[in-house]
């Protein structure tokens, strides 16, 4: 089973008694850090926020599959001695926590899949300027371009494009590869944990549409579109 020797994480330790931790994964060419302050640090709650394999400080060089990727959540979670968790998932990192759910229903308690879908297409001219380190810069003003709202100010923009320039590029190529092939609709009703699915209705790279498909296809989930 693939997996890195080493996963780097934070830990919030604040938990209530008799509550169960939350593992927070993120997307495509993002680290734990894509995650706001505030969710990494939620009250009543042990709060375990990731970088996967090849991102942010974790070793290895990432994968090219969401399979692997959930092998490795699997291991980490094996690791800290974790007997069922929640998983929160982005874009990516909701492909993984679908993929997880299924294979390893008993370790996961619940699940929240922010911005992400049952299939996620990702443009061909994108992936072929990923793949190429002489475009893959101009592939990442792309993403970010797509990622955010038109409203945001430009320095979130610029700090979104270091955010990227600062995961390999070969590592961002596999995690959009991953969720070029990546697909859940034979399984998805294999899926009996509560599930709640947030999106934004302004959303480019994983519009609306793809939650609402998610929220019919799984039986106990919720969807909540959050407005512009």
């Amino acid at each position: 089973m693939p997996f890195s020797d080493h996963l780097y994480y934070q830990i919030s330790e604040k938990e209530e008694e008799g509550s169960i931790p939350i593992i927070l994964v993120h997307g495509a060419g993002g680290n734990h850090l894509h995650w706001g302050s505030l969710l990494r640090r939620m009250d009543g709650v042990t709060v375990y926020s990731l970088d996967l394999d090849g991102h942010g400080r974790s070793g290895s060089s990432g994968f090219q599959d969401v399979e692997s990727y959930a092998d490795s959540l699997a291991t980490f979670i094996e690791r800290m001695g974790l007997e069922k968790v929640f998983l929160a998932g982005h874009s990516m990192g909701g492909a993984i926590v679908q993929r997880f759910a299924v294979k390893y229903t008993e370790k996961i308690e619940g699940a929240i899949l922010v911005s992400t879908g049952i299939t996620l297409p990702v443009n061909p001219d994108l992936l072929d300027k990923l793949e190429n380190p002489e475009t893959a810069k101009e592939a990442y003003k792309l993403i970010v371009r797509w990622s955010f709202n038109k409203i945001v100010s430009s320095d979130i923009l610029i700090q979104a494009e270091k955010q990227l320039l600062g995961t390999p590029t070969e590592v961002i190529y596999g995690d959009y590869l991953a969720c070029s092939k990546f697909g859940m609709s034979d399984s998805l009703n294999e899926i009996q944990i509560p599930v709640l699915i947030i999106c934004g209705d302004a959303d480019k790279m994983t519009p609306p549409d793809y939650s609402k498909k998610l929220n019919e296809a799984i039986n106990n989930s919720e969807l909540e579109i959050v407005p512009e």
